[in-house]
């Protein structure tokens, strides 16, 4: 459904035609017509209908984060993601680049064909973005290599974005995400969620939309340890069913007893997590040495980062009431490294046997 405007009702407007002298874009419906600025150089050699689009949101965006987009498997640029400040400046750094203003045109006709205003606004005669939309939002623009993907979707991306602070859905809740932009940072890499997690649901929910909005740092930790319990879940599934097929199913009563309750141990499937089926090397080094601090043990510690997790958890969840006011200053740096381990964890995932 394309932009809409409230005049004795709902009017869709439709793209007519542009202006180049009064840099606008005609919109109209019926004997009814208004304008839209746009302020940027107008190139419209892309087909829109060649592009798909998802509506972003942000709360620390400036105009001059525009991000070429990558994806890692496929290792091409399958697209942008620009804020909607940038569509209405030509002030930044990318308003002379030739790529860019061709992907400039598409997010407005995606933007103006498709429906994701936010606001609805009165009939006037010339409009900005800033009429229909947010000023905290972007817009990602993919082009058509993602069809060299096997059943894209964009959801299998959204750990990746929310590492960036982006999130689908606009609230109005302030996020606790920090800025994770470099100041000359050009591109984002998006990797997709681990082919054997794409049926978890709630993974993705998880990123999409509670993440981003949780208020305090308790509450996060208690929201990213949820997927550390459905990997672990996982873990003790994947770990049984390797087991019985190697001609145990039949093992006697026991035995099988004992292999339950070996795999079902909480540290134990931690452990394989970290070691087997996960493994990073950044950020574990600064997850491991802010648990240690936490934890309030040496530096040179054997104990293994897994276990040190598990403390962790257990102190904050069973006795958050007799945290340390150093402790409870240090929760933000531990879900700060707990959070990227776990976006890069959802993507690495493999389940070994």
């Amino acid at each position: 459904m394309p932009l809409v405007i409230e005049n004795s009702g709902n009017v869709p407007l439709n793209f007519a035609s542009y202006d180049n002298p009064k840099k606008q874009i005609i919109l109209e419906q019926g004997d009814l017509s208004c304008t839209l600025e746009y302020k940027l150089k107008y190139d419209n050699q892309f087909d829109p209908t060649n592009f798909t689009a998802q509506m972003l949101f942000h709360n620390n965006l400036s105009e001059n984060n525009i991000f070429q987009v990558y994806e890692k498997i496929l290792g091409e640029r399958i697209g942008w993601i620009i804020p909607l400040s940038a569509l209405g400046s030509n002030e930044h750094d990318y308003s002379d680049n030739p790529h860019f203003l061709r992907y400039a045109y598409v997010a407005y006709r995606k933007l103006i064909d498709s429906d994701f205003q936010t606001n609805k606004p009165a009939y006037k005669l010339n409009y900005t973005l800033e009429d229909f939309f947010p000023p905290n939002s972007a817009i990602l623009v993919l082009n058509d290599k993602t069809r060299k993907i096997p059943d894209f979707d964009i959801d299998n991306y959204f750990p990746t974005l929310y590492f960036y602070g982006y999130y689908p859905n606009y609230v109005r809740v302030e996020s606790t995400k920090e800025m994770r932009f470099e100041a000359d940072q050009k591109r984002i890499t998006l990797y997709p969620i681990s082919t054997v997690l794409r049926d978890e649901t709630f993974l993705k929910e998880l990123f999409k939309n509670y993440l981003n909005v949780s208020t305090d740092d308790i509450s996060k930790f208690h929201l990213l340890y949820q997927v550390v319990e459905l990997l672990i879940e996982r873990v003790f599934r994947s770990k049984l069913k390797a087991w019985l097929a190697e001609n145990h199913e039949h093992e006697e009563a026991h035995k099988l007893r004992e292999k339950i309750l070996e795999i079902s141990n909480t540290e134990k499937r931690l452990e394989i997590l970290f070691c087997d089926y996960v493994k990073i090397e950044r950020p574990l080094t600064e997850l491991r040495s802010i648990l240690l601090e936490f934890l309030d043990e040496k530096s040179d510690s054997d104990t293994p980062t897994s276990r040190l997790l598990y403390q962790a958890r257990n102190v904050i969840f069973h006795g958050y009431r007799k945290l340390t006011p150093e402790q409870k200053a240090l929760l933000t740096e531990l879900n700060k490294y707990l959070d990227e381990y776990l976006v890069k964890a959802v993507a690495t995932y493999a389940e070994t046997t």
